[in-house]
């Protein structure tokens, strides 16, 4: 309480010491959908800086466009309105491999290093996958190498580390490798099999012995209540054949 709003004025105006100063921009808005609408650029141009400290840029004007589509990036780049496209997941591997392909001199592919690594993550806290048997018949079970050929182009490399090897302290070797291997995969199933259905099998002979005892208790039970109502009753007769004896014998002495 007491304090008073504050609203930021947000950006008042661009500032840097850059090789290119902001010249304009064009904005359009979208609606995500979520239905929200945003604004986004579609056009940003600069210019080269003349007073830049490490010299003036050797181009004139640069702009960086938005695009819809990945094949309207493949489409600019390939009738000339485009010159440069920078970064990964921009195009899709395979139109890369295309590009490469078509020996145009007026394109080239550059593959820079690998600054991260792209990495399957299994869920280890839920099952099946808490059963590192599991996890080892699906590691085995994928070949790496003719995915990475088929659908990435064959640009990466397969590889078993979590950091690419360029990063300090991640040049070392991980072992065991799980290197793609079907015959073992299709063991590890079969045994995973096995012991699922010998663990169900004990779980069902349990479940009988557990009937099986219920059972000869209740059984038991029965029978014992049934001897104990057949004593009482012979019991009853014996009280009233003593009596009726008793009975007899007094009258006969008297």
């Amino acid at each position: 309480e007491g304090v008073p709003n504050v609203v930021c004025a947000g950006i008042a105006n661009v500032s840097g010491t850059g090789p290119f100063a902001f010249a304009s921009r064009e904005q359009s808005v979208l609606t995500t959908a979520d239905f929200d609408e945003i604004r986004v650029d579609d056009t940003v141009e600069f210019t080269g800086n003349q007073d830049y400290w490490g010299g003036a840029p050797g181009i004139e004007t640069l702009k960086v466009v938005r695009y819809e589509s990945a094949d309207q990036i493949k489409e600019a780049l390939l009738d000339g309105s485009l010159d440069v496209m920078w970064g990964d997941g921009v195009l899709p591997s395979n139109t890369i491999t295309d590009i490469a392909a078509m020996n145009n001199p007026s394109l080239n592919v550059h593959v820079g290093e690998d600054i991260q690594n792209v990495v399957l993550l299994l869920n280890t806290a839920r099952p099946p996958l808490d059963d590192i048997r599991v996890r080892k018949a699906i590691i085995h079970a994928i070949d790496k190498k003719a995915l990475v050929k088929k659908e990435l182009g064959g640009f990466t490399d397969p590889v078993d580390n979590v950091f690419p090897r360029s990063m300090p302290y991640c040049d070392v070797d991980l072992t065991p490798h799980w290197d793609y291997d079907l015959e073992k995969a299709i063991l590890l199933s079969c045994k995973l099999e096995t012991a699922s259905a010998s663990a169900a099998a004990v779980e069902k002979a349990t479940a009988d012995n557990k009937a099986l005892t219920i059972g000869l208790g209740i059984g038991l039970s029965f029978v014992a209540l049934l001897a104990a109502a057949v004593a009482i009753i012979f019991m009853r007769k014996a009280k009233s054949l003593e009596a009726e004896y008793v009975t007899s014998k007094s009258a006969v002495e008297a």
